[in-house]
């Protein structure tokens, strides 16, 4: 059964992490914006919940950093806490919390900070020459924060 998500929301979602994630790694480099700590990270993460609770497997729980090269937000990171919650910051566009449910291959986020819910499909890679690989629609993410 398919979701009734507005896919014009979910690309722009999608866009605006992207672009937020290289700014935010530029702002990081330049060192205009200090990078958040992973401890950081996973503390908002576990403080992000809504009402619903939300489902995320075990290989995904975690700090995440990646995205995309050639976008002007560049990367992101994400946080997944086992009960759900997620953050993904980014120093441009800031932050977006809320809750996952996982099933099967996608996650489908839900954010009061969103106009609906936005589905990705999602895959995670184990002992790739990085380490574990994160795939969300399809960028790439490792294991740590951004910029740590």
């Amino acid at each position: 059964m398919r979701s009734a998500v507005n896919h014009s929301d979910a690309w722009r979602f999608c866009r605006a992490l992207t672009v937020a994630v290289f700014l935010s790694l530029a702002l990081v480099a330049w060192g205009f914006v200090p990078p958040a700590s992973s401890a950081e990270v996973v503390a908002a993460a576990a403080g992000a919940g809504g009402d619903e609770r939300g489902s995320v497997p075990p290989e995904v729980v975690g700090v995440w950093c990646g995205g995309s090269n050639s976008t002007p937000e560049g990367h992101w990171t994400y946080a997944f806490s086992a009960t759900g919650e997620f953050v993904a910051k980014n120093a441009n566009v800031g932050s977006i919390s809320g809750y996952v449910v996982t099933s099967a291959r996608t996650m489908t986020f839900h954010s009061a900070q969103l106009k609906a819910p936005v589905v990705s499909t999602w895959q995670v890679s184990p002992g790739t020459a990085v380490g574990d690989m994160l795939f969300l629609d399809g960028f790439s993410y490792v294991r740590g924060a951004c910029g740590s």
